[in-house]
């Protein structure tokens, strides 16, 4: 008797570590399946199958309509770019707010309606005044309601399958999810359109159609990007105090700016506290500005980010600032950034580029550098010179795959000779350079209108990284980027 006892609290401990170990869910009936590893991932990372009260999930069991399409929101819900939204009547006599699935149904079925990029609604996937709601999705259903969430391409391969005909009215949509690896049919070519969807295929179309989704919730055309944005909730003083004479314009300047800076991160001057803050700290700032206080950068940098003044005032302090720059020697690079990257706002004519050209020349660093040409790209872009700007981003057209070519603009051949065998250049910073370089100038060409352009430029610099050996062992990951960008630039 102790025996069996034995066995049995054996077996229950063998079956809790099994199903739950590491607070994931496990199954009896996947082992070894061919879909095991997408199972899994949508079970435990996505946390959209749920399987049955004896520890299986089932793959070959079919999906009905109403499962697919609470799958399908969910994972937009996830990524940001999906709510529940139960306005309107969804046009099926078979399914309302006693239904299940009606909000996800409802939702996607707005969802599809509101976005412009999207051709087809529900009632193109699901003719007739019923919906069906709990019978079995075809794998042709599904992949049209999967296109919800899938975007423009950047392949264009023929479609494979035989059992999908050329005149087919959505086959766009099939070559756009074929193309964007969501449906790769079977080994014989064909689609099986008619099949009913099984929980394995959903789980794998899942998983697929989740990191499609990711491409939605990203902005790859959201303006100039920095490898160095750190100066962002800095309130530097822009001169060292700590090792002078305090005069009284010292003090009222210094409690000026730790106020602001107090109330910028959601302080709240208690009464009692007055003292130690100042009230108005920017009518503090404008009599200093009219007695001449020396510290002219940091007084006009204050009042450029705090005081409501028009535009002509703004750039009056941004050139003021700029003006400061060229003759103080005292602040540090990183003061100097901070202050570029907020006057590049305000159009101050070549005096801005010719700082912005003298000072990557003072510069060594290649990251740093970089940056600074961002910045040019910014002052471009943000006011408008697109004359100036087009000039710029045709010099990046053809170059090599070296940081140095993009950094410089240039290539030296006897540099490039004098590079022994023994000598390893590290591909995976180089890339990340490049990479930053051609996500902005891709940026500015679309900036500017010319989005083929910019879609072409993207699509010539993958043709190089495919084609160059140095660069194989980057990840495919790595190139998501310009995959986003080029799905925006469609889109746009």
């Amino acid at each position: 008797m102790k025996k069996i006892k034995l066995l049995i609290i054996t077996v229950v401990i063998i079956i809790s570590m099994t199903v739950s170990a590491g607070a994931d869910v496990y199954y009896f009936d996947i082992y070894d399946h061919w879909a095991e590893d997408d199972i899994y991932y949508a079970t435990n990372s996505l946390n959209i199958f749920n399987g049955y009260g004896d520890w299986t999930f089932r793959p070959d069991n079919n999906v009905t309509i109403s499962e697919f399409a609470k799958i399908i929101y969910k994972i937009g819900n996830e990524n940001g770019i999906m709510d529940i939204d139960m306005t309107g009547d969804v046009g099926y006599g078979d399914i309302d707010l006693n239904h299940w699935a009606y909000s996800y149904v409802t939702s996607l079925d707005n969802y599809m309606k509101k976005t412009e990029r999207i051709t087809i609604s529900l009632k193109d996937v699901f003719e007739g005044e019923n919906l069906e709601p709990d019978r079995f999705i075809t794998r042709y259903e599904a992949a049209l309601v999967t296109s919800a969430l899938s975007l423009p391409s950047v392949d264009n391969e023929e479609l494979p399958f035989y059992d999908i005909d050329d005149d087919d009215k959505f086959i766009e949509i099939f070559s756009e999810l074929y193309n964007n690896d969501i449906y790769l049919g079977f080994s014989d070519n064909m689609f099986r359109p008619e099949t009913n969807l099984t929980r394995a295929e959903a789980a794998v179309v899942s998983k697929r159609i989740f990191k499609e989704a990711i491409y939605s919730r990203n902005d790859y055309l959201g303006g100039i990007t920095y490898f160095n944005d750190d100066y962002k909730g800095e309130f530097p003083l822009f001169y060292d105090y700590e090792n002078s004479s305090l005069t009284d314009d010292d003090f009222r300047y210094i409690k000026a700016v730790t106020t602001i800076e107090y109330l910028e991160f959601g302080g709240y001057i208690f009464p009692e506290d007055e003292p130690l803050y100042d009230l108005n700290p920017v009518r503090t700032l404008r009599e200093l500005d009219e007695n001449d206080y020396f510290n002219k950068i940091g007084v006009h940098y204050y009042l450029l980010l705090n005081d409501d003044i028009t535009d002509d005032v703004k750039l009056s302090h941004s050139s003021a600032i700029l003006d400061s720059m060229l003759f103080n020697t005292g602040i540090d690079r990183e003061e100097k950034f901070i202050l570029l990257h907020e006057i590049v706002n305000y159009n101050m004519d070549k005096k801005m580029i010719i700082y912005l050209e003298e000072t990557k020349k003072r510069i060594d660093d290649n990251i740093l550098r970089a940056d600074i040409d961002f910045l040019l790209m910014d002052y471009y872009n943000k006011n408008e010179k697109f004359a100036e700007l087009y000039k710029l981003v045709i010099n990046y057209g053809n170059l090599g795959l070296t940081s140095d070519e993009f950094v410089d603009l240039s290539v030296v051949e006897s540099l490039l000779l004098e590079i022994s065998e023994e000598e390893v250049i590290d591909y995976d910073s180089e890339f990340v350079i490049i990479e930053k370089y051609i996500t902005n100038l891709a940026y500015s060409l679309y900036n500017v209108g010319f989005f083929d352009e910019a879609e072409n430029f993207v699509y010539n610099y993958i043709d190089k990284f495919n084609n160059d050996e140095n660069y194989s062992v980057i990840s495919d990951s790595r190139f998501e980027n310009f995959t986003g960008i080029i799905k925006a630039l469609k889109i746009k």
